[in-house]
């Protein structure tokens, strides 16, 4: 669509013109600033990105990100360009989904918003990269949301085919889903991500991908993430600039038809009442000619000799014949008739129509019961499994949480002096205190008994047994450091019998504290080598086939297990080596999947069925029975939807328009949307879907 063609332009504008733009997804709020100036669009600033999820964070969100991209304008701009995901579109991008209607007039009214166009999101990135690169891109473009991303396919600027994927964990195996739904015979060998702040886990997910393995593709592709501020900027200079131009503006560079078409841009009437009203007449514009640059001609080659001169004999006069008028008009006329014939032909008889019904699926939790045994038991589900006894070996590193105090002990020498009037015989060990200080004597010994003699002045002088030997301290610390000349009592003799007194000072004694493995952390340690085996026991059988699961039938057995530090010695990391066997029950993930679904959907209302994709499978504890099956509880989330006949509803829909087959379609139960590819795809009649019911082929996905 050509916005001259639609609105009366206005008098040219040189002065500066400030406009909005609002990029709306899945759940990022983005705007910007952006103003005409001199001929030339660009954005001025960037507003804040804003998350949402209901109606009310959606108008706040909104109103907090215009806030901050027009910070210090003394006048505030109204009018703004849309920029919305494909999901919200319908009839080719054109209008908003009625849904969205709604919320989108309310975000309009509430904020006092003028729109002057939309445009569809991955449009505009592929139009601002086409731009950006001078070429049209040729890629797979990765829409990633929350709970979804987008797969489109670009050729030469153009979106082929584009596919819902569901998120999961494993954001490369969504693609790969995405992809295989396309039905493609060459990829091209690029992936351009965008919707994402720190893409970095996204683009390692997609760089390590065996894709040449997988797909298509002749060689690895190559991984570009777009940045955050990429796809608002895109909406402002690539959708923008056209709708600057049909209020009147003059833009230094119009853009071409076909890049027009690119862009996908389109005037938002159906959310407000348009702006402008289109006149009855219309001024023609004259697009003069682009002159080509003068080059600079080329030297001329010289020859020293010169050609020989000759003519050529005349051509003998053709005979003049008339042609009527009408002749010439028929001659016009006829690929006029015939080429509308033709593709109409080829839409209706050739071209093949891939309809994807989006349903509301009816969600259903259950827990089943079952059994697990190598044969079938009649009276119970079993889930038939063959027992193996597999073995594997890992180890592992991991950082010490424990502390011990750890130092040296205090050394010195002490004597016994014996005031008893035995012998007094001492073990190797014998504990002497001082002030509760606990030291022990290094060796056995023994002190003589005392003795008595008479002084000149008649008194009696006793003179103790003495002995001396080396002793340590109890314990390690540096309390244990004493001076020379300390007493300390000798074991559980009263002082007036045994004492002991340093001959020497105490000295040596230390203690810190360090890291060390405690028994947690042998714990812990064990558990995650413990699972490093499990893991590779199963990928073990997955190796041959990617659907056999295990069950553990009882505990691993280790037959080695080295820790590289003991409990409670010194260290700041430790290791395990472990290896160990376990017995293990073996069965089919498949045959489990359909065991499940078959037990889950008795009871339920007849005519739907699960989609596998969407079946989520907890098995809890396995208790061993006597006969030795074992049995357990598998918790099953489901998600239903209804049976239909694909065939008959082909027939049904064969030369029906597109909104004939949604209103057609839309009987069916939960149904919410549906979603057109069409191979190959003809513009202008690709709006009738084809008269042969085997052209149209339909398939199911959920919201």
């Amino acid at each position: 669509m050509r916005l001259n063609d639609l609105f009366t332009p206005k008098p040219k504008e040189n002065s500066s013109k400030y406009f909005l733009g609002l990029e709306i997804n899945e759940s990022l709020i983005k705007t910007a600033l952006w103003q005409v100036e001199n001929e030339t669009s660009s954005v001025v600033s960037l507003g804040s990105f804003e998350m949402w999820d209901s109606e009310e964070t959606l108008i706040n969100g909104v109103d907090s990100s215009l806030t901050e991209a027009v910070r210090g304008l003394d006048q505030k701009p109204d009018e703004v360009i849309l920029g919305l995901p494909n999901s919200w579109l319908v009839e080719g991008g054109t209008k908003i989904h009625q849904s969205k209607k709604v919320i989108i007039n309310k975000v309009i009214k509430e904020l006092g918003l003028k729109p002057i166009g939309m445009v569809n999101i991955a449009d505009a990135i592929i139009a601002y990269l086409k731009v950006q690169e001078g070429v049209p891109p040729t890629a797979i473009l990765l829409e990633i949301y929350n709970l979804k991303v987008v797969v489109s396919l670009i050729n030469i600027g153009q979106t082929v085919a584009s596919e819902d994927v569901v998120r999961s964990d494993d954001l490369a195996r969504d693609v790969e889903e995405g992809l295989a739904r396309l039905d493609v015979d060459k990829l091209p060998a690029r992936f351009i991500l965008t919707d994402g702040s720190n893409m970095e886990n996204e683009v390692q997910q997609i760089t390590s991908y065996p894709w040449t393995e997988k797909l298509s593709f002749l060689h690895l592709p190559k991984v570009q993430a777009l940045p955050i501020d990429f796809s608002i900027k895109a909406i402002a200079l690539a959708g923008g600039t056209e709708a600057a131009k049909s209020l009147g503006l003059e833009i230094a560079q119009p853009t071409p038809k076909n890049d027009l078409e690119t862009v996908g841009f389109s005037l938002e009437s159906d959310v407000v009442e348009p702006v402008f009203e289109k006149t009855e007449e219309t001024e023609e514009t004259v697009e003069e000619p682009i002159s080509e640059p003068e080059l600079e001609p080329k030297p001329k080659l010289k020859v020293s000799f010169k050609l020989p001169h000759f003519t050529l004999p005349p051509f003998p006069k053709l005979p003049t014949v008339k042609i009527p008028r009408l002749a010439y008009l028929l001659f016009l006329l006829i690929p006029l008739i015939l080429i509308p014939l033709v593709l109409t032909f080829y839409q209706l008889f050739v071209v093949k129509y891939d309809l994807l019904l989006v349903m509301d699926p009816k969600r259903v939790s259950k827990s089943i019961d079952i059994t697990v045994a190598e044969t079938q038991k009649p009276d119970s589900p079993t889930l038939v499994a063959q027992k193996k006894n597999l073995s594997a070996s890992a180890s592992e590193s991991a950082p010490t949480t424990g502390e011990v105090t750890v130092g040296d002990k205090a050394v010195g020498r002490v004597t016994i002096y014996n005031y008893s009037l035995a012998p007094l015989s001492l073990k190797s060990g014998t504990k002497i205190y001082f002030n509760n200080l606990a030291y022990t004597l290094g060796s056995a010994s023994v002190a003589a008994s005392s003795s008595s003699t008479l002084a000149d002045n008649g008194d009696r002088i006793t003179s103790p047994g003495k002995v001396t030997i080396d002793a340590s301290a109890g314990k390690i610390g540096a309390e244990y450091n004493l001076d020379k000349g300390v007493q300390f009592s000798v074991d559980n003799f009263p002082k007036s019998n045994v004492i002991a007194n340093s001959d020497t000072p105490f000295t040596g004694g230390s203690s810190r504290t360090v890291k060390a493995v405690s028994k947690s952390d042998q714990d812990k340690l064990l558990n995650s080598v413990s699972q490093k085996i499990k893991q590779q026991i199963e990928d073990q059988l997955r190796q041959d086939n990617d659907d056999l699961r295990i069950l553990p039938a009882n505990d691993l057995k280790f037959s080695t297990k080295n820790y590289s530090a003991n409990l409670n010695e010194e260290a700041t990391t430790f290791s395990l080596d472990l290896a160990a066997s376990q017995d293990v029950l073996v069965y089919s993930y498949t045959g489990l999947l359909q065991l499940v679904q078959s037990e889950a959907l008795k009871g339920e209302e007849a005519g739907f069925a699960p989609v596998s994709s969407q079946t989520s499978l907890g098995i809890g504890e396995m208790k061993k029975n006597p006969d030795g099956s074992f049995t357990t509880s598998v918790k099953v989330d489901l998600e239903l939807i209804p049976v239909f006949n694909s065939g008959d509803y082909a027939k049904l829909l064969t030369l029906k328009t597109r909104s004939g087959a949604r209103s057609k379609l839309e009987n069916l139960n939960n149904f919410v949307d549906i979603k057109y590819t069409s191979k190959p795809k003809i513009p202008l009649f690709n709006n009738l879907l084809p008269a042969l019911p085997g052209n149209i082929r339909i398939s199911v996905t959920t919201k």
